[in-house]
């Protein structure tokens, strides 16, 4: 399901592209809530971060299993949670994916002490890779 998104993501990103139209900004924009309604419905916890780890998006599913709120979660860097074990180890995977340029997954232990598998891969706009999204594939909290 995850190659057949992607594969119309890929066409809608070409038409946007090839358009200068004001018809495509705001089907761009129509596209982009329709995206974040699409993820934000996922039961798995689902999260979007740039190059540098700072966290730009988490769905309310992730916010559930996590027991945060997401303003006190966007916009921070895995630099601002140190104090967590686990990050450095989530962080190395991120970079993994980036530097190797595909889908992988990973065993991943979380501060509670459990183990997750999780699904991470590269983002990519206009061929260049801007950062990692990743998804709970089972585990506490994802939807099996």
């Amino acid at each position: 399901m995850s190659q057949e998104l992607d594969a119309q993501l890929r066409k809608l990103e070409s038409l946007i592209l090839a358009s200068s139209t004001g018809f495509w900004h705001g089907y761009d924009t129509t596209l982009m809530v329709g995206l974040k309604a699409l993820l934000d419905s996922r039961e798995s916890p689902t999260w979007m971060k740039s190059l540098d780890g700072t966290v730009l998006y988490v769905n309310p599913a992730f916010c559930k299993r996590f027991d945060i709120h997401p303003e006190d979660y966007l916009g921070r860097a895995e630099r601002d949670t140190d104090d967590n074990p686990c990050v450095s180890s989530w962080a190395a995977n991120d970079r993994k994916v980036i530097r190797e340029n595909i889908e992988q997954t990973f065993h991943e232990l979380l501060p509670d002490g459990s183990m997750i598998l999780c699904r991470k891969w590269p983002v990519r706009i206009d061929g260049e890779t801007v950062g990692v999204a990743g998804e709970m594939v089972n585990g506490p909290g994802a939807a099996e």
